[in-house]
């Protein structure tokens, strides 16, 4: 049973955001792309297994996606995916690498090969899992938890990527493929045979932590280091993507290819949502989308029908629109 859904990614979201809203030569714009790209592939493959966990008996495992948990030192740590039985607790961590990866254990890392032949190094996986396990059981111990068996399985979601290793494959153990994750939860139903917990006491543990996860409140101009000045203003054309486009007679017209939109602006309100606040004024309204009359901005507000805070001077509008 599904007790903590898989929500909408907000970091990529937020990164294909500054993408459309940042120069192609500014200094950071490639680093930017690299970024959204692994975070949407990463994405992916966590949505991929979803599939895989609907065949797990659904009155014995609780499941969580994207739990975000904070330790006893203020920081947080993120989990994939959870599973709780009555006889141990499985975290599981995706990854949707391409190409040819090869977990080197003498060194700590995963060199992954591109199919055009460049190489590039990673975490490696073993070892960012065995934190995140003693990270967990820190957590539940800290919490008045029962000490229950903790495992975990890294889960390669891409049928097509090769495998190698550089030491023995029992190392690898918790190294499997979507497609095996029965087999491997099995092999543990073997391993702790004896049930810890009732099924009565499963339930709040779970909601309890549904209750103790922390939204990321990731914000990409801090992270990349860039200025609200460095983002192009303007609404963008839903149709060949040039900014900005001019307001004209009630909508919106592209300058490029002469495409008409009506509520263009949306997109535009919501990538300041994302980047900027969640609040706007009219004054920033007009600065943002690049209209000239606050008339135009009232407007706009008026038909989605956004509500404010704050008196006439300095009015702020909650953008939260479908």
């Amino acid at each position: 049973m599904v007790i903590k859904r898989r929500g909408k990614n907000n970091k990529v979201e937020k990164l294909e955001a500054l993408i459309s809203r940042l120069s192609s030569d500014h200094p950071q714009w490639e680093w930017i792309k690299e970024e959204f790209h692994n975070r949407q592939s990463g994405e992916r493959g966590e949505r991929s297994i979803d599939y895989h966990l609907t065949f797990l008996p659904r009155d014995e495992f609780f499941i969580l996606h994207d739990l975000r948990l904070e330790n006893e030192q203020g920081y947080y740590f993120q989990i994939d995916t959870l599973l709780l039985s009555s006889r141990f607790f499985i975290i599981i961590d995706v990854k949707n690498y391409g190409g040819c990866i090869l977990l080197d254990h003498h060194f700590n890392q995963l060199i992954q090969q591109s199919s055009n032949g460049n190489k590039r190094g990673l975490l490696d996986p073993i070892s960012q899992i065995r934190r995140q396990e003693l990270q967990f059981k820190k957590w539940m111990k800290s919490h008045g938890m029962k000490n229950i068996p903790v495992e975990s399985l890294i889960i390669f979601s891409n049928p097509s990527t090769i495998i190698e290793t550089t030491t023995s494959p029992s190392y690898y153990d918790k190294i499997t493929r979507s497609i095996n994750i029965d087999n491997k939860i099995d092999q543990l139903k073997l391993k702790y045979p004896k049930e810890i917990l009732t099924k009565e006491e499963l339930w709040p543990l779970g909601k309890s932590l549904v209750k103790a996860h922390t939204p990321s409140n990731y914000d990409p101009l801090k992270y990349f280091k860039i200025t609200q000045t460095d983002l192009l203003k303007g609404v963008c054309c839903p149709s060949c993507s040039v900014l900005p486009m001019i307001r004209l007679h009630g909508s919106w017209q592209c300058s490029a290819c002469m495409y008409l939109c009506k509520d263009a602006h949306i997109r535009a309100l919501q990538d300041y949502r994302l980047l900027i606040n969640d609040t706007i004024t009219v004054r920033e309204m007009c600065h943002f989308l690049g209209l000239s009359s606050r008339y135009s901005a009232y407007r706009l507000i008026r038909a989605l029908g956004l509500l404010h805070s704050g008196g006439t001077k300095g009015r702020e509008y909650f953008l939260e629109f479908e």
